[in-house]
């Protein structure tokens, strides 16, 4: 497997490294050089259009038998983990399903803390307003990760959320109480 990765800064505008006529170039010369030793279909390609902020898009795309661009489409990032799973995943649908399961297990993980709050709750009752807000929090993105795992765009959403629930198991912490993570 060889796997292309093109990385645009917002600042490169019209000579970034990863316009479709660059890549084509590229490929080409994959070709010249190396078509006796690897299998075209063996290419896979990434294209990270990144802001300053870690997050962006990214344009997929594979090589077929006849050593042609096939465009897989767009997708996105919100995060340094997931811009590392795009260029570990083979091709946009494996980077969307692996997605979608990191949003399932979202959902798994936010049933365990909710169960672990409700016996916390019941021990350190000076703290209930707290685990309450937490609990809120993580039943709203267990209800939120099936949408999550339809549309990554979603994903955005969810941050503040997450941020909050730090923010309150940071509070429980100075309480001295016992925190959810």
């Amino acid at each position: 497997q060889i796997k292309l990765v093109y990385i645009n800064k917002p600042s490169c505008a019209s000579s970034c490294p990863g316009t479709e006529e660059n890549i084509k170039e590229d490929i080409e010369d994959i070709e010249s050089n190396l078509s006796s030793k690897i299998n075209p279909e063996d290419i896979s390609i990434v294209v990270v259009n990144a802001d300053s902020n870690n997050k962006g898009s990214l344009h997929f795309y594979l090589v077929d038998n006849d050593w042609d661009l096939i465009d897989q489409g767009e997708a996105v990032f919100y995060t340094p983990t997931m811009f590392y799973g795009a260029i570990f995943s083979y091709d946009r649908n494996m980077y969307l399903c692996n997605l979608q399961e990191t949003f399932r297990k979202l959902s798994v993980l936010a049933d365990i803390y909710e169960a672990q709050i409700a016996g916390l709750k019941s021990k350190f009752t000076s703290c209930d307003s707290t685990y309450t807000k937490i609990n809120k929090t993580f039943a709203k993105i267990r209800k939120n990760a099936t949408s999550l795992s339809k549309n990554a765009t979603k994903f955005l959403g969810i941050v503040p959320d997450l941020k909050n629930i730090d923010e309150n198991n940071e509070q429980l912490i100075l309480k001295s109480c016992g925190s959810v993570y």
